[in-house]
């Protein structure tokens, strides 16, 4: 998975070297910008941090399993609050059958 992230349509400003790997760190269009965490030997994007003049705004977080399959995902705002959560397990298939939502609801997938 790479870090694909949009933050406007012109003026973007992009890091003059790739990080580790040849992956963007972080792209920014001057006021808003966006910057990337890859969980070190998977390759895996593991944070995503959204900002606006310097503020954070918004952090995704993702977790992974031994598989490095999507374990949860959490999107957490500028106060530190969980705006939004998700946890998600696996069969011995490697299937996706259920997932854990932060309000309490459970989707099972058959």
């Amino acid at each position: 998975m790479r870090c694909n992230v949009g933050v406007g349509k012109e003026g973007l400003h992009l890091p003059r070297r790739p990080g580790p790997g040849g992956r963007l760190p972080s792209v920014s269009d001057g006021t808003n910008a966006a910057s990337c965490g890859y969980l070190p030997q998977a390759g895996l994007v593991e944070r995503i941090r959204f900002s606006r003049s310097g503020q954070d705004r918004l952090t995704t977080t993702r977790q992974f399993d031994l598989l490095n399959r999507l374990s949860q995902i959490a999107a957490v705002g500028p106060t530190g609050s969980t705006l939004s959560s998700f946890s998600y397990t696996y069969n011995e298939a490697n299937q996706r059958v259920r997932m854990d939502v932060a309000d309490g609801s459970v989707w099972s997938y058959q």
